[in-house]
C-alpha cells in the first residue's frame, strides 16, 4: 500500500513537474511572439500565424517556428519572419517568402510575398529587420499561444500548474516532517524498551547477586561456627592431655 502510494506521488509530482517545465517554455517562446526584439529561446523563435497569405504550408491559427540566420546568406525561396516596415502595419511580424533580393534604404533586402496570392508584400523587408528563417509548423497551436496572452489563460495554464506544484512540494515536506517526527518516536520507543530490558535484567543479576552474597555469607558463618567447634574440641584435647594420668593401686 505504501509502495503503491508512493509510485501515485511521484506520478502526480512528475506530471506537475512536466506540465510546469512546458508551460515556461511555451511562456518563453511566447513571449518571442510578443516581444520580436527578445532574443529567443537559443535564437529560436515563435510565431502565431494571423492570416492565411502562406496556405497551405500554415495558416491561422497556426504556431511557426524560425531558426537563427544570417540576412547575408538568405536567397530567393527562403521563408523569412521580418518586423515590416509597411506604415499599415508598422512593426509587426510577417512570415513570407522571398520573391528576389534587392536593396531598400542602402541595405540588403528582401522582396517578399505570401504563397496564397503571390502578390509583393508593399514595403521590401530589410536585413535588420529579420529576426529568422522559418524551420517548423505546429498547427492549431497558436490559438493557445493567443490564450496564453489573456489573464485566463496564464491563471490555467502557469498559475494553477504551479500553484498545485507548490501546494503539492509543501504537502510532501509536511508528510516528511510527520513520518520523521513518527519514525523517532519509534526509535525512541524502542530504545526505551532495550533501556528497560536492560533494567530488568540488571535487577535479575542484581538480585542473583544479592543470593549469592547471602549464601556465601551463612556459609561464612557456618566456617565460623566449625573453626570454634573445632577450636573448643582442640581446647578439651589439650586439657584431657594435661590431667595426670590415674593412679594405680597396690
Amino acid at each position: 500500500m505504501k509502495k503503491a502510494t508512493r509510485m501515485i506521488g511521484a506520478a502526480a509530482r512528475g506530471i506537475l513537474l512536466a506540465t510546469a517545465a512546458v508551460m515556461l517554455l511555451l511562456t518563453l517562446l511566447n513571449v518571442t511572439a510578443v516581444l520580436p526584439q527578445a532574443p529567443g529561446l537559443f535564437g529560436y523563435r515563435a510565431f502565431v500565424v494571423v492570416s492565411d497569405s502562406m496556405n497551405p504550408i500554415f495558416q491561422a491559427g497556426d504556431l511557426v517556428f524560425t531558426k537563427p540566420v544570417d540576412p547575408q546568406e538568405l536567397k530567393m525561396g527562403d521563408i523569412i519572419a521580418f518586423q515590416s516596415s509597411d506604415p499599415t502595419i508598422y512593426n509587426e511580424v510577417v512570415t513570407h517568402r522571398i520573391q528576389e533580393v534587392t536593396e531598400y534604404r542602402g541595405e540588403k533586402a528582401f522582396i517578399t510575398a505570401g504563397d496564397q496570392t503571390g502578390e509583393p508584400d508593399a514595403v521590401p523587408a530589410q536585413s535588420s529587420h529579420v529576426l529568422g528563417q522559418y524551420c517548423a509548423v505546429i498547427p492549431r497551436l497558436g490559438y493557445l499561444f493567443s490564450f496564453l496572452k489573456t489573464p485566463a489563460g496564464f491563471l490555467v495554464f502557469i498559475f494553477v500548474p504551479l500553484f498545485l506544484l507548490m501546494v503539492y512540494e509543501v504537502a510532501r515536506m509536511l508528510y516528511g516532517i510527520k513520518r520523521y517526527r513518527r519514525n523517532m518516536r519509534q526509535a525512541m520507543e524502542r530504545e526505551y524498551g532495550l533501556l528497560k530490558a536492560q533494567e530488568v535484567k540488571l535487577k535479575e543479576e542484581q538480585e542473583t547477586l544479592t543470593e549469592g552474597w547471602k549464601q556465601l555469607a551463612n556459609e561464612q558463618q557456618a566456617v565460623k561456627r566449625l573453626a570454634e567447634s573445632l577450636e573448643s574440641l582442640k581446647e578439651q584435647m589439650e586439657l584431657r592431655l594435661k590431667e595426670p594420668p590415674p593412679s594405680k593401686k597396690p
